[in-house]
């Protein structure tokens, strides 16, 4: 959950860009703590045991209400439809407000979303972004994946491959900055490594006149 708008000068570290991020909180989603996603009174996402007991997000068409009583997420998408509602997960920033402004007290709420296992273990699910920085010849990417675990990229035009970059995800999130020698216009791909997963993003550098 990321909202994507035009930034000016953007670097970085540059703190709009934590900002701009309105689902998961700081070190989310956590294998450690279990793999059922819960709306914190905050509005940012964490993640804990499914067997917790919290009201449940609820949709009816674009009003978000949560269930009158806390159930295990297992139980969520009954309780949703017993109130006439389906059991949903917010897809942009203003939903995510809207309900973070439904529950009662600023409670904890279950979403309709958990995190794959595989061996017994939760997995997190790798995320990247990436753009040209401006005024100077490199690409950011922001990623997001396996907290502790590494990360890596590479910059690729065609068959070259023009430059490298690894970091640890310490907080379970990181950037790479890639710095080639040059960026001129044309069509170029990052090959990333993030949590067990190859992701590939594709970058258009047109020439401006």
């Amino acid at each position: 959950g990321v909202g994507l708008f035009g930034f000016d000068q953007l670097l970085p570290q540059d703190g709009r860009v934590a900002a701009s991020i309105w689902s998961w909180a700081d070190g989310q989603p956590s294998a450690a703590a279990g793999p059922c996603a819960f709306q914190q009174p905050d509005g940012r996402w964490a993640t804990a045991s499914c067997a917790a007991r919290h009201p449940a997000a609820c949709v009816r068409g674009t009003r978000w209400t949560v269930t009158g009583r806390a159930v295990s997420f297992g139980a969520a998408r009954a309780a949703c439809r017993a109130a006439g509602a389906r059991f949903a997960v917010p897809r942009s920033g203003l939903q995510d407000e809207q309900l973070r402004a439904a529950a009662p007290g600023r409670a904890p709420v279950w979403l309709a979303y958990r995190t794959s296992r595989t061996a017994g273990a939760a997995t997190v699910r790798a995320y990247a972004r990436c753009r040209k920085l401006v005024r100077v010849p490199a690409v950011w990417c922001s990623v997001r994946g396996q907290r502790g675990g590494g990360a890596s990229a590479r910059l690729v035009r065609g068959t070259t491959e023009l430059a490298q970059a690894r970091t640890v995800l310490r907080a379970g999130r990181g950037t790479l900055v890639l710095r080639p020698r040059a960026l001129p216009a044309g069509r170029y791909r990052v090959v990333l490594r993030v949590a067990g997963r190859t992701l590939i993003r594709r970058l258009d550098l047109i020439r401006h006149r």
